[in-house]
């Protein structure tokens, strides 16, 4: 739709005409967008009654300049334009609007501070959601010179690609080496039932236990732990699993425990479950200090 056509069907072509001394609303297209960046300003900026404009049909490179005025006499749209309500809607109008989570963002430049920033508190075990404290926010903005995000910008657009980074690490670590598995679960505050999959090499060289995946259990059987399981090994190996190279499960003597080893043990040919000494020993102690209470 041209610059003529669109101000025609809004019926402002005449208005403008009048307002600006033009002939009629023939005008050149250059000419009338010049109009509307003289009405300089906002939507949303309305002077009495009269809307020149419907939003919803026009084009957004208007949109950006459309003023609706009531007056046709030139010097009286040039004082509203120097009046408070109009700059303070046209500051505002300026805001960046938030985006619904579908909406596409225009850019898909990322700031390298909150990265770098959602880097440091993850590795550091502080929680994202420090940066609600109000001192701390303060302090990180008064000697970082940055503008402190929202802990939900960070754990909705920054925190993923650390995963994403962090998983791969793992990944060009274990390569196709052989590693042993330990499970066990958990309930957190909120009392689900969390479990946790702890991952290491094999080799003659020591190697750090390495958390592979997290995740919330419906229930606390085999099955699930089972899920669990193969869910792990397929994030370690996402083009195929290594059956052979997953040699040791280690976890609790729970008979669930115990069930899931042998389901597994089917799967990967050389699984072998261990159960964990310790847990045995305290449960030995249990039973202990259930038979001689005094």
């Amino acid at each position: 739709m041209s610059m003529n056509s669109t101000l025609g069907d809004l019926g402002l072509g005449n208005e403008l005409a009048k307002v600006w001394g033009l002939p009629n609303e023939s005008s050149s297209p250059k000419m009338l967008a010049s109009l509307w960046k003289k009405c300089a300003g906002v939507p949303s900026c309305k002077n009495q009654s009269v809307v020149f404009a419907d939003m919803a049909h026009t084009p957004a490179s208007i949109q950006e300049t459309l003023c609706a005025v009531s007056s046709t006499q030139k010097f009286l749209v040039q004082q509203h334009i120097t009046t408070s309500k109009h700059q303070a809607n046209k500051q505002l109008n300026s805001k960046q609007r938030q985006l619904f989570l579908t909406q596409p963002t225009t850019s898909n430049v990322r700031s390298e501070f909150n990265i770098d920033l959602c880097r440091s508190l993850i590795s550091a075990d502080i929680p994202l959601y420090k940066l609600k404290n109000k001192v701390f926010r303060e302090f990180l903005e008064k000697y970082t010179q940055h503008t402190i995000p929202d802990e939900s910008t960070l754990r909705k657009t920054y925190a993923p690609s650390i995963y994403d980074e962090t998983i791969q690490k793992i990944r060009d670590e274990i390569k196709d080496s052989s590693i042993w598995v330990s499970i066990d679960e958990t309930p957190d505050k909120e009392g689900r039932l969390v479990g946790n999959v702890v991952i290491g090499l094999l080799s003659e060289q020591y190697s750090e236990r390495i958390l592979l995946h997290c995740d919330v259990l419906e229930k606390c059987n085999n099955k699930t732990i089972v899920k669990l399981f193969n869910e792990a090994m397929g994030i370690l190996w996402p083009k195929g699993i290594m059956y052979d190279n997953v040699l040791f499960f280690i976890s609790d003597a729970a008979p669930y425990m115990v069930k899931a080893g042998q389901a597994l043990s089917v799967v990967y040919p050389k699984l072998t479950h261990f159960t964990c000494v310790a847990h045995a020993f305290h449960r030995v102690a249990e039973v202990v200090r259930d038979n001689f209470l005094k």
